[in-house]
């Protein structure tokens, strides 16, 4: 009766981790899905409002920042763009409204029409996939 009964005991709590181990790893799974929609919806942005000021087009993006800081609670991005070009975006919130927080105008120039008909088809996205807190 007593081994019955740890075998139930033990049967229970293996239940309960490996339930425990599939909840976090999707949570972690949809986090990591999240991040990257983020990322395609700030290289969108990008390609929408922004083009290059020395007229050649955008054919690389590469995130080598996507942050959180915990005391003002705003997303920082941040990309290299054809391997050469650095430009800066802030969130409030994922989701939320970008706004360009830091490039030269050397570089970028805001584009007249801002229409929303580029697309990222044609454009090598290399995303960042950690997350670190500041």
């Amino acid at each position: 009766m007593k081994s019955k009964r740890k075998y139930f005991v033990c049967l229970g709590i293996a239940a309960v981790c490996v339930i425990g181990g599939l909840i976090l790893f999707n949570s972690l799974k949809s986090k990591e899905e999240k991040y990257r929609a983020e990322q395609d919806r700030v290289a969108k942005y990008l390609v929408e409002h922004y083009e290059l000021a020395d007229g050649h087009s955008i054919e690389k993006i590469e995130f080598i920042e996507f942050q959180k800081n915990n005391m003002t609670g705003s997303w920082r991005t941040t990309a290299i763009i054809n391997n050469r070009y650095k430009i800066s975006f802030k969130e409030d919130k994922i989701g939320e409204e970008i706004r360009t927080s830091n490039y030269s105008p050397n570089e970028f120039k805001l584009q007249g029409n801002t229409g929303g008909n580029k697309y990222l088809s044609d454009i090598k996205v290399i995303y960042y996939d950690k997350e670190f807190i500041w």
